[in-house]
């Protein structure tokens, strides 16, 4: 069997695949040949959609992976502290920036109300979870330039403005 090209009544190309085969006599002789010929344009078009698909998810993921290299980068060596809240798992993650800022040392497992007693107001009061920033993210609100002392396991305070906001997915 072979796959072929044909031109179909209408003019248009139809794939085939075609096999062939001898016929025989009794005595073994060749007497004859049958051909079969299916239409398989269908299956052709198939498996070059399934192709394509293929090729643009292998992109997709290239170009996600490119993104994801660089936002890492970013993040890493930003001159500013930057903590993340996953809003689903609470995780928190941040960058060394922020880790230095608030000498902490967070674990793969650290969750947001690790932060309290880290985050303070202004006059020294501690944040309740609820009025930490990034619980305030978590709930929709972008909060920009608000004052609040960082509090090292040290006791020592670092005045900051912060800022929150939520990461909206698509």
């Amino acid at each position: 069997a072979y796959d072929s090209g044909r031109v179909g009544k209408d003019g248009g190309r139809i794939d085939v695949s075609v096999t062939m085969s001898a016929i025989r006599d009794a005595a073994g002789k060749v007497v004859g040949a049958a051909t079969i010929a299916r239409d398989i344009t269908e299956r052709k078009r198939a498996e070059k959609e399934r192709l394509d698909l293929v090729s643009r998810e292998r992109a997709a993921h290239v170009e996600a992976e490119v993104e994801r290299a660089r936002f890492q980068t970013i993040l890493e060596s930003a001159p500013n502290g930057i903590v993340f809240c996953d809003a689903q798992t609470g995780k928190v993650t941040a960058n060394p920036r922020a880790i230095a800022l608030l000498g902490w040392s967070p674990s793969p497992e650290s969750q947001l109300e690790e932060l309290i007693g880290h985050v303070s107001r202004p006059d020294g009061h501690a944040l309740a979870l609820d009025e930490l920033l990034l619980s305030r993210a978590l709930q929709g609100h972008a909060i920009s330039d608000q004052e609040v002392l960082l509090v090292r396991s040290d006791g020592t305070r670092t005045p900051v403005l912060a800022s929150a906001a939520p990461v909206r997915g698509a």
